[in-house]
């Protein structure tokens, strides 16, 4: 059975590799660097506060947390690496 902190994990982690998913096709013109730099703080910023709110605010245990968010980080990144070298 998945604990609650693996699927919060795995929740905040994918919603991260979303926004960065959709941060990256926003790219395609010409930004300043600014708007680059503000739109990466935002993301993280985010997810970090989305982490401590499960870490403690819903007493998520730590360990069950990060192991959901790096299996599912891992997943993201191996998926991205077989479609670009297909």
């Amino acid at each position: 059975m998945i604990s609650a902190g693996l699927a919060l994990g795995s929740l905040v982690a994918g919603l991260h590799w979303w926004m960065f998913a959709a941060q990256r096709k926003s790219l395609g013109g010409s930004f300043t660097t600014r708007y680059v730099l503000w739109t990466f703080a935002g993301r993280w910023g985010l997810t970090i506060a989305l982490a401590v709110l499960c870490l403690q605010g819903l007493r998520i245990k730590y360990g069950d947390f990060m192991a959901g968010f790096l299996v599912t980080s891992f997943a993201v990144r191996a998926i991205r690496l077989l479609r670009t070298n297909s």
